[in-house]
């Protein structure tokens, strides 16, 4: 092999292999080019929620997905199927009547699905409304570096007066020292068939439920694997012994107003319902009896008590006008020996561990007024405390417990004897503060 070709080889086998498939050089996208309206026709082959989506790709895609045609198309199929809302202002857009149709379709009927118990005022059937409105529960970790970390609900069971919510993952819960602020949301989706289910890839109306800052929170108790800490709304946090490290979350959300607050709530504003002060000047005792109370003790999946209390009052010489007013008053009970679980504790599972948290149990505490409205609720973990003997309960063998919460509006407290493998509520006192008294019903007690 001469020279000449030895380097001519040497020199195509250095030489850059080019690919058969050209490379375009310009970086844009092509879609982009072509004419809006078969952009538009592409786009109407797309689902509500991915329109939404796609106003986030680029200005342009923003503004054909917003097109009143391709919205106008979506109002007609949805609304015709069902009694459309008439707004006053015709001249919306189709995307604004759509979603503002939908949403007041949708608030209707479940208020109109919806029932309240006559004894304890509050939804007697939530576990049917959030199975057939889809209702997820989300928690929301926002970091100390503005970031946020969203979970949704592994679990979930409804009781009488409320329901429990637990998170458990196998993704990495972020580190407690690191969150700010902890959320809770409700996710309900936006859009109704003609039968009243939640369509299909409807998109989900957010609803802020409460929101704690992490620096308040208190510690409850703690077993061989978790020590739990609880946030002023209630929510538990459970971390895994000597870290910052959660294991899981949970809350027990009690039912009053619940339903509205899902429905009217959004991302920023929690729905509060306004007491309308109702004035009595016949009944000089107005506000100190007609009293009805629900109580029930519970874990994250079972109930260990529940009892109702009604006629409750509290006689007028315990509150004395103008002079020696007293800090609370306390509502007649009726005495009690009712039976109760011996397992006065919850029992908590992971993906790997699982454990219980001793003399711990859910509370939830519903008070009635004389006019059938909820005038105080509890629903959140508490722990006993060694009670020592009185004058009102009575033991054996066995040993006594008291699980008591106490607030702003009053304190509750439940004395319970265990006896071995069994357990009685003995007493249950309930105190109302006075000045609450006096700002719910326009006393001056």
């Amino acid at each position: 092999m001469n020279r000449r070709v030895r380097d001519g080889l040497k020199a195509l086998s250095s030489a850059p292999v080019q690919s058969k498939r050209r490379i375009p050089q310009d970086p844009r996208c092509y879609f982009n080019k072509l004419p809006d309206e078969l952009i538009i026709k592409v786009f109407q082959y797309a689902d509500i929620k991915t329109l939404i989506k796609l106003t986030y790709v680029c200005s342009k895609w923003r503004r054909l997905s917003e097109d009143d045609l391709l919205w106008q198309q979506r109002y007609l199929r949805y609304t015709s199927k069902v009694k459309a809302v008439k707004l006053k202002d015709s001249k919306l857009p189709y995307k604004v009547r759509l979603f503002k149709d939908c949403r007041k379709i949708r608030d209707d009927t479940a208020i109109r699905k919806t029932k309240l118990n006559p004894y304890t005022a509050v939804v007697a059937n939530m576990d049917r409304f959030l199975w057939s409105f889809e209702v997820q529960f989300q928690i929301c970790f926002t970091m100390k570096d503005k970031t946020e970390r969203t979970f949704t609900n592994s679990y979930k069971k409804s009781f009488s007066s409320s329901t429990v919510v637990q998170w458990t993952t196998l993704e990495d819960f972020p580190k407690l020292s690191d969150v700010s602020t902890v959320a809770l949301y409700a996710r309900i989706p936006l859009m109704l068939s003609s039968k009243g289910k939640p369509i299909k890839g409807s998109p989900r109306q957010l609803s802020l439920l409460c929101i704690d800052k992490v620096n308040e929170l208190t510690p409850l108790c703690e077993d061989k694997h978790i020590k739990a800490v609880v946030l002023p709304s209630g929510i538990l946090v459970a971390l895994w012994s000597g870290s910052e490290d959660i294991a899981f979350v949970c809350v027990s959300i009690h039912h009053h107003d619940l339903v509205k607050k899902i429905l009217y709530s959004n991302a920023d504003t929690i729905y509060t319902n306004p007491h309308i002060v109702v004035p009595d000047d016949i009944d000089t005792s107005y506000g100190l009896h007609g009293y009805k109370c629900h109580i029930n003790l519970h874990t994250l999946g079972a109930s260990l008590f529940e009892e109702k209390f009604s006629g409750m009052f509290c006689n007028e010489a315990q509150t004395p006008r103008v002079e020696n007013v007293k800090d609370n008053i306390e509502l007649n009970v009726s005495s009690i020996s009712a039976p109760v679980s011996n397992k006065l504790e919850i029992a908590w599972k992971t993906d790997l561990f699982q454990g219980s948290l001793s003399h711990t149990v859910m509370l939830g505490v519903t008070l009635v007024d004389i006019n059938n409205e909820v005038m105080w609720e509890i629903s959140r973990p508490v722990k006993s405390n060694d009670k020592p003997l009185d004058d009102g309960v009575f033991c054996m063998d066995g040993f006594i417990k008291e699980f008591k919460y106490s607030d702003k509006v009053g304190e509750v407290s439940l004395v319970i004897n265990v006896d071995g493998e069994r357990a009685n509520v003995q007493k249950v006192k309930i105190l109302l503060n006075v000045e609450n008294i006096n700002n719910w019903f326009g006393t001056d007690y």
